[in-house]
């Protein structure tokens, strides 16, 4: 049986510890509400127990958080977002951006098409899963890209949301965008995508582990994956994928691609 903590259980833990006096409280502490993300990913409900491990010593592993607590105009929450990004672009190992208000499908489209409208950010239409069959017809699988500066390397960011149509590993309290900044690669090269940039991800942190240990970690994090996930909506788990959503968001969506390519 899978069994993690939820919004609910952080709210009331929050209340009973004196924390917070009600869950309206909880969205102006941006402090608690990262606090809760970097828990629930150490719990392991994610999957990934790099993640798990580092998010319990975040701060030694140079792991960053922050918080856009309301929904602001699509202008500044791109500038809000650049602005992060461009605080820590080389100088940390990943950044987590969370958006407590982003808790409808509508609101995750419009956080999407908000951020696809600058020329740093596009998503990529994934229409296969791992083992080249056709993705279903009543879902739509975002990939998000962040461009980097000097347009040489393209993040792919891991998104999580508390949603039933995304895979149950990316099911978080909260929507968030966690996303590596720095373009330093730990793992093979990857073959530059549609735009002839390399991609950097997560999987590029530095695990804090030696080369033994890194090798048994991943071992087990692909056994652990496959448990906690037992087959479901396994092709929208994958690191290349931002969001899951239903086919019905498709009239709302921006369309996929680059700005230099619209």
């Amino acid at each position: 049986m899978r069994s993690f903590p939820g919004y609910d259980d952080y709210v009331q833990w929050l209340i009973e510890d004196g924390q917070i006096e009600s869950p309206d409280d909880l969205a102006a502490r941006s402090d608690l509400v990262s606090n809760i993300l970097y828990n629930w990913i150490s719990q392991g409900q994610s999957s990934c127990l790099f993640a798990s491990s580092l998010a319990k010593k975040f701060d030694r592993a140079n792991w960053k958080s922050a918080c856009i607590p309301g929904r602001v105009n699509s202008q500044l929450l791109r500038r809000d977002v650049a602005n992060l990004l461009d605080a820590v672009e080389d100088s940390t190992e990943a950044i987590q951006i969370i958006f407590p208000y982003v808790d409808s499908l509508e609101c995750l489209i419009e956080l999407i098409n908000d951020l696809c409208e600058s020329e740093r950010w596009w998503w990529e239409k994934i229409t296969e899963d791992q083992d080249g069959n056709p993705t279903a017809e009543d879902e739509i699988i975002v990939g998000l890209r962040y461009v980097l500066l000097g347009e040489q390397h393209e993040s792919w960011t891991l998104g999580f949301a508390p949603f039933d149509f995304m895979p149950f590993t990316r099911q978080a309290p909260h929507t968030a965008l966690v996303l590596r900044a720095n373009s330093h690669k730990r793992v093979s090269k990857d073959v530059p995508g549609p735009n002839g940039m390399l991609a950097v991800h997560l999987a590029d942190m530095d695990s804090l582990l030696t080369t033994v240990a890194h090798k048994n970690m991943t071992k087990e994090t692909n056994k652990n994956k496959g448990r906690i996930l037992n087959g479901e909506m396994a092709h929208a788990a994958r690191g290349r994928v931002t969001f899951r959503l239903p086919a019905s968001a498709a009239p709302s969506l921006c369309s996929p691609g680059w700005l230099a390519e619209k």
